[in-house]
């Protein structure tokens, strides 16, 4: 039903001849049918298609995405153009990508194979190792397949408890996720500066980030809500950039809410081309168009994110319509999103980690408790959660600092990582709050400065006042904060501040918080009997279910909620 990118794979085992292929790799061969295969002296470099795998000179390059940006010179880089880099240069060529990106790259002369990602982890690839040969891909699954590995029943629970899959995790028992070798918050740590010095430096390194990027692509389009980070995009541009620029807003059937009203008063005032994508109100009265939709989603993100969410997404084109576009995704490092009601000057502690594991961590998109058995509720979830507290260990030094390593880690490489990752996604997106630049700009501002969204709030008005008298859609006017005239403004605007810091202690509390168009799914899941979908025994063989509860599901008589659903699917189609 939905077009989706092609799959890369590589392999590697000790040089030998070309010829005869180990077994390991022999065995793929069906796994690989139809693909394209480029062969060198122990290794091997393939993809879906072949338009996402080139030649030139000693290299060889495969990609599930065909488009990279150039972010110094404003490039836009086709697979062939970048091969041709590597000929002139090495893989020195890479370091003016702009994330996301997840390469396959081999040499014919030093038979050395790499697979390469982006400094923020952003583009997902997978790897193991089994007999002697090293396993890469853009899929998770084709991964598992290739070394048959089991499911990892303590992934799969650490995914129940968060939501994504902490760090290098997967579902699958030996198959990890290729990260940076560094925590990458900490490459970019610099000394901080006076706040009005830093104030500009993020002033001029978002418009760069911005311009190099409409350089690269000057008709891109830019998603469009009532919020704060597509409204900065919007201020890095000028105003013949903005007018006639396609922007994009999804809603919800009959969604009228102020996020929709005040994107289209910014696409009037600014003369933008806008376009509300709206799905129809019956557009899962066919069973078979949503369960083929919920089954597209589980395998196009790799069993690593809830189908649930992405079927609306997925049902009006919203990721595959294969337009170059602006995401603000990461604008939530400048608004300090994560800081309130945290110590942020204080040390980084164990007792600080286990209340972010226990109180913030796992929160909008834990699963309960109700589906799982006794042992998994009293060992395997206790364990999960010890676990990632251990691992956030990694992050030390003042509590704030440790904060935005764990948000930018965590969170963005997994949540925005496994987004842009998908097969389903055509689409290239423009990410300017990820570049290395403004990356460092925001971070050299001490945690304090960029609460509340202080610092997005000075650099919208920096960029582009008429844009900050704007009100956003939790009702604060960003000019208004900055520069009270009356004492009853400063009044009102803390007061707008105090409701928007309980909308996020709200948004964060343990309560799962539907995504839009996610209700509509999961009512239509239970309308059309989504149970008699479900593998029983396969979700019985996990051992992870409590079997009362799996009777339960499988008469209709539980429903299941928005994660609950969106976890049964993943582990259905394991």
């Amino acid at each position: 039903m939905y077009a989706t990118g092609p799959s890369v794979f590589a392999a590697r085992w000790p040089a030998g001849t070309t010829d005869a292929l180990p077994p390991p790799v022999s065995d793929l061969a069906p796994l690989l049918g139809g693909w394209t295969v480029i062969r060198g002296n122990g290794w091997q470099v393939a993809a879906g298609a072949a338009d996402y795998i080139c030649e030139a000179g000693d290299w060889v390059i495969a990609s599930p995405v065909r488009r990279l940006i150039d972010r110094q010179h404003g490039r836009l880089l086709s697979l062939a153009d970048l091969a041709a880099a590597l000929e002139r240069h090495g893989l020195p060529a890479l370091d003016d990508l702009a994330p996301p990106y997840r390469l396959l790259i081999a040499n014919r002369t030093t038979n050395v194979l790499a697979a390469c990602c982006d400094e923020f982890g952003l583009g997902h690839l997978f790897e193991a190792e089994q007999d002697g040969c090293r396993y890469y891909a853009s899929s998770a699954s084709l991964v598992a397949r290739a070394i048959k590995a089991p499911p990892d029943r303590a992934a799969l629970i650490g995914y129940a408890q968060l939501g994504v899959f902490a760090f290098a995790a997967t579902p699958y028992q030996g198959v990890t996720k290729l990260l940076p070798p560094d925590p990458w918050a900490r490459q970019f740590e610099v000394s901080a500066g006076s706040g009005a010095s830093l104030a500009g430096d993020i002033a001029e390194t978002f418009r760069n980030a911005v311009q190099a990027m409409l350089a690269a692509a000057p008709d891109a389009a830019i998603e469009l809500s009532g919020g704060l980070d597509s409204r900065l995009i919007l201020a890095a541009m000028s105003p013949e950039q903005r007018r006639g620029r396609r922007a994009l807003t999804l809603s919800s059937p009959g969604d009228d809410s102020s996020d929709v009203i005040i994107a289209r008063r910014i696409a009037a005032a600014n003369g933008l081309a806008h376009v509300i994508k709206e799905a129809p109100a019956d557009q899962w009265a066919d069973p078979d168009t949503l369960f083929a939709t919920l089954n597209q989603a589980s395998a196009g993100y790799n069993c690593m994110g809830n189908p649930v969410d992405k079927a609306s997404l997925l049902a009006n084109g919203g990721d595959g319509d294969g337009l170059i576009r602006f995401s603000g995704q990461n604008g939530e490092i400048l608004r300090g999103f994560y800081h309130p009601m945290q110590p942020l000057s204080a040390q980084a502690s164990v007792n600080l980690r286990k209340g972010l594991v226990n109180w913030r961590l796992i929160a909008n998109d834990r699963v309960p408790d109700r589906l799982f058995s006794r042992e998994i509720v009293e060992g395997l979830i206790p364990n999960s959660r010890d676990h990632l507290v251990a691992q956030l260990a990694e992050f030390d030094g003042e509590w704030g600092q440790a904060l935005d390593g764990i948000y930018l880690r965590l969170r963005m490489q997994g949540w925005v990582g496994n987004a842009a990752s998908s097969s389903l996604v055509l689409r290239t997106p423009l990410m300017p709050f990820f570049d290395r630049d403004f990356i460092k700009a925001a971070l050299a501002l001490p945690a304090s400065a960029r609460s509340n969204s202080q610092a997005a709030y000075r650099l919208l008005a920096a960029l582009d006042p008429a844009l900050a008298a704007i009100p956003l859609d939790n009702d604060v006017v960003p000019a208004a904060v900055l520069r009270p005239r009356l004492s009853n403004n400063i009044s009102g605007a803390f007061t707008k501040l105090g409701k928007l810091s309980r909308k996020v202690w709200q948004r964060l509390s343990p309560h799962p918080n539907p995504v839009m168009g996610s209700a509509a799914v999961t009512a239509a899941w239970h309308r059309h009997k989504g149970w008699e979908q479900l593998d029983f025994d396969r979700l019985a063989a996990l051992g992870l279910f409590d079997p009362a509860a799996l009777d339960l599901l499988q008469t209709g008589q539980l429903q299941p909620n928005r994660s609950e659903l969106g976890f049964l699917l993943i582990c259905n189609a394991l």
